[in-house]
């Protein structure tokens, strides 16, 4: 199944995966929580629509995650190990 046809619009999960930035057991996790959705394949080489992949993409950066660093001064983390970056 691995070398058989693809539809245009669809991906493989290993190029879904590698779109997300996750293994493909990370988006197997996605695909449990119902993020993301099979568009065809087998259970075992399913294949996902891209404008669906590039959505969650998306949707995935559009979070604002602070850039933590580790520092030796304190800060208002409990265990002043991990802090903001400043600047």
């Amino acid at each position: 199944m691995r070398d058989s046809y693809i539809p245009p619009g669809h991906m493989t999960a290993r190029q879904a995966a590698d779109t997300l930035g996750v293994q493909l057991g990370g988006l197997r996790q996605i695909v449990r929580r119902g993020q993301l959705h099979r568009a065809g394949g087998t259970d075992r080489y399913p294949y996902y629509a891209t404008p669906d992949v590039l959505r969650l993409l998306a949707a995935r950066r559009a979070i604002e995650r602070p850039v933590l660093t580790r520092r030796s001064e304190l800060c208002n983390d409990l265990r002043a190990e991990l802090c903001p970056q400043a600047g």
